[in-house]
Protein backbone atom coordinates (compact mmCIF):
# COMPACT_ATOMS: atom_id res chain seq x y z
CA UNK A 1 0.00 0.00 0.00
CA UNK A 2 1.29 3.29 -0.65
CA UNK A 3 1.07 6.38 1.46
CA UNK A 4 2.77 9.20 2.68
CA UNK A 5 2.84 11.67 5.93
CA UNK A 6 1.77 15.02 5.20
CA UNK A 7 1.09 17.99 7.36
CA UNK A 8 -1.69 20.18 6.53
CA UNK A 9 -0.23 23.97 5.90
CA UNK A 10 -3.12 25.72 7.92
CA UNK A 11 -3.59 23.53 10.98
CA UNK A 12 -0.05 21.99 10.98
CA UNK A 13 -1.55 18.28 12.02
CA UNK A 14 0.10 15.84 10.75
CA UNK A 15 -2.31 12.95 8.44
CA UNK A 16 -1.44 9.65 6.17
CA UNK A 17 -2.15 10.45 2.41
CA UNK A 18 -3.70 7.35 1.07
CA UNK A 19 -3.89 6.34 -2.93
CA UNK A 20 -6.39 4.24 -2.37
CA UNK A 21 -10.11 4.27 -1.00
CA UNK A 22 -13.06 2.13 0.08
CA UNK A 23 -12.89 -1.66 1.36
CA UNK A 24 -9.11 -1.41 -0.15
CA UNK A 25 -8.46 0.64 3.08
CA UNK A 26 -10.48 -0.89 5.80
CA UNK A 27 -9.21 -4.41 5.26
CA UNK A 28 -5.48 -2.60 6.30
CA UNK A 29 -5.07 -2.40 10.27
CA UNK A 30 -2.81 0.63 10.12
CA UNK A 31 -5.28 2.71 8.23
CA UNK A 32 -8.55 1.10 9.10
CA UNK A 33 -10.09 3.79 12.37
CA UNK A 34 -13.30 1.78 12.53
CA UNK A 35 -15.81 3.94 13.75
CA UNK A 36 -13.62 6.80 14.32
CA UNK A 37 -13.51 7.86 10.58
CA UNK A 38 -15.66 11.24 10.25
CA UNK A 39 -18.52 11.56 7.98
CA UNK A 40 -16.74 13.77 5.63
CA UNK A 41 -13.56 11.07 5.51
CA UNK A 42 -16.24 8.71 4.83
CA UNK A 43 -17.74 10.61 1.97
CA UNK A 44 -13.68 11.25 0.26
CA UNK A 45 -12.73 7.75 1.17
CA UNK A 46 -15.66 6.21 -0.34
CA UNK A 47 -16.73 4.37 2.69
CA UNK A 48 -20.42 4.78 2.41
CA UNK A 49 -22.38 1.41 3.36
CA UNK A 50 -18.96 -0.32 4.96
CA UNK A 51 -18.72 1.03 8.38
CA UNK A 52 -22.39 1.43 10.88
CA UNK A 53 -23.34 4.83 10.35
CA UNK A 54 -22.97 5.86 13.93
CA UNK A 55 -19.33 7.85 14.22
CA UNK A 56 -17.48 7.22 17.31
CA UNK A 57 -14.31 9.05 18.87
CA UNK A 58 -11.06 6.57 19.17
CA UNK A 59 -11.60 6.99 22.89
CA UNK A 60 -15.24 5.51 23.07
CA UNK A 61 -14.15 3.05 20.66
CA UNK A 62 -11.18 2.27 23.11
CA UNK A 63 -13.55 2.16 25.88
CA UNK A 64 -15.79 -0.49 24.87
CA UNK A 65 -12.31 -2.51 23.36
CA UNK A 66 -11.18 -2.40 27.43
CA UNK A 67 -14.43 -3.42 28.18
CA UNK A 68 -14.45 -6.41 26.05
CA UNK A 69 -10.60 -7.15 27.30
CA UNK A 70 -11.29 -7.13 31.02
CA UNK A 71 -14.13 -9.68 29.89
CA UNK A 72 -12.12 -12.13 28.87
CA UNK A 73 -11.83 -15.31 31.44
CA UNK A 74 -8.62 -15.74 31.43
CA UNK A 75 -4.75 -14.95 29.63
CA UNK A 76 -5.21 -17.06 26.57
CA UNK A 77 -8.59 -15.64 25.52
CA UNK A 78 -6.77 -11.66 26.30
CA UNK A 79 -4.10 -12.69 24.12
CA UNK A 80 -6.03 -13.87 21.11
CA UNK A 81 -8.80 -10.64 21.90
CA UNK A 82 -5.49 -8.27 21.51
CA UNK A 83 -4.10 -9.94 18.63
CA UNK A 84 -7.42 -9.69 15.90
CA UNK A 85 -7.83 -6.30 17.33
CA UNK A 86 -4.53 -5.42 16.07
CA UNK A 87 -5.28 -7.63 13.31
CA UNK A 88 -8.15 -5.05 12.68
CA UNK A 89 -7.15 -1.74 13.66
CA UNK A 90 -3.69 -1.03 14.39
CA UNK A 91 -4.70 2.68 15.46
CA UNK A 92 -6.84 1.28 18.44
CA UNK A 93 -4.32 -1.02 19.10
CA UNK A 94 -1.60 0.74 19.88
Amino acid sequence: MEFSIKVDPRTWQRYIAVRQKGRALLIKPFTNKGTAFTARERDELDFRGLLPPAVCTIEQQLERAYGNFQAKPNNLEEFIYLTSLNDRNETLFF
